[in-house]
């Protein structure tokens, strides 16, 4: 631990406080009740690859695919019983090297959402709907890097915004609309702040994030809580190939904003997750991931329950 004592030391009493603030942040905000989102609209976890301006190889551009699984559920609103929600998004990305201090990430996904629900004393149901989702763009500017030895810590800031590129306005077979959360896409625009911290340890590499998303309100006066965003990962290269990974994910928000005026009763809460994730460098410039989000303590407002999340990539880069 030496060498990380050092580089503490080096950052400065500002950064240094700003880390320790970061990780203890972590630590107790998941545990805090409070009105948060607890949606996959604000899935949380690091916008960017942990080492993408440190890598031990940057590269110009790379794109691939991705996959995430998600799922939940809460009681209904209006009647005595259970609404469970599955999505599964097939996207693809691209990470571009703007410059040696500048890296846009962009995603698009193709969503599909399932809602099953379950009325108590009624006949359940089962509602289906797929199409294009919310683009994505962000960027992350490299601020300051403190030389340590042949490695450096990284302070960056993170912006961007999500895009209603998806469809809001779906509709059933007798021409009602469908519920906010079958809609492929949220119809308004979000924008996300936020700053990032790399730090080289004796035996790997801490990563500490914490950002903003704020939403808009949709064409139907529907919005989504605006959400605080914060991570705290572990990451150790395992001979050349490979990279495991251990993070903290957590979500604060507000509650959802209803058409007509209300807070959603299920809506809101906070969660914390434990994410162990895994890269694989498999050849010149290809890469796989797989990683998951395990809920391990919530504080959700009214009846709900946050299941576990997947993402698989594979991308190749130039």
């Amino acid at each position: 631990m030496r060498r990380s004592s050092q580089a503490l030391a080096w950052l400065g009493p500002g950064v240094r406080t700003a880390c320790f603030g970061l990780m203890a942040g972590t630590a107790l905000l998941g545990l805090t009740e409070c009105n948060a989102l607890a949606c996959s609209q604000c899935m949380c976890g690091m916008p960017f690859p942990p080492d993408a301006l440190g890598g031990p190889a940057p590269r110009a551009l790379r794109a691939g695919f991705e996959e995430q699984y998600l799922s939940k559920q809460n009681a209904l609103e209006d009647t005595p019983g259970v609404e469970r929600e599955r999505e599964h998004h097939v996207g693809a990305s691209a990470l571009a090297r703007v410059s040696s201090r500048v890296l846009l990430l962009g995603r698009l996904p193709y969503v599909f959402k399932q809602i099953t629900t379950e009325p108590v004393g009624a006949a359940g149901s089962i509602a289906r709907t797929s199409g294009l989702g919310d683009a994505e763009l962000l960027a992350l500017v490299k601020l300051h890097e403190f030389p340590l030895g042949d490695r450096a810590a990284l302070l960056s800031l993170v912006g961007g915004t999500r895009i209603p590129t998806g469809a809001n306005q779906l509709k059933s077979a007798d021409g009602a609309r469908l519920d906010e959360h079958l809609q492929p896409g949220t119809g308004a625009w979000s924008g996300l702040a936020g700053a990032d911290l790399t730090l080289p340890l004796t035996a790997g590499r801490l990563d500490l994030n914490a950002s903003y998303r704020v939403n808009a309100e949709n064409p139907e006066h529907y919005r989504y809580g605006n959400a605080l965003l914060y991570n705290a990962g572990f990451a150790r290269r395992v001979r050349s190939v490979l990279e495991l990974s251990l993070q903290i994910n957590g979500r604060l928000a507000q509650q959802d904003h209803l058409a007509d005026g209300t807070l959603g009763r299920n809506s809101g809460g906070s969660v914390l997750y434990a994410a162990p994730a895994a890269r694989w460098f498999a050849g010149p410039g290809v890469m796989l991931e797989a990683g998951a989000q395990l809920p391990v303590a919530s504080a959700l407002k009214g009846e709900q329950q946050e299941h576990a999340t997947a993402r698989f990539a594979v991308s190749l880069a130039r």
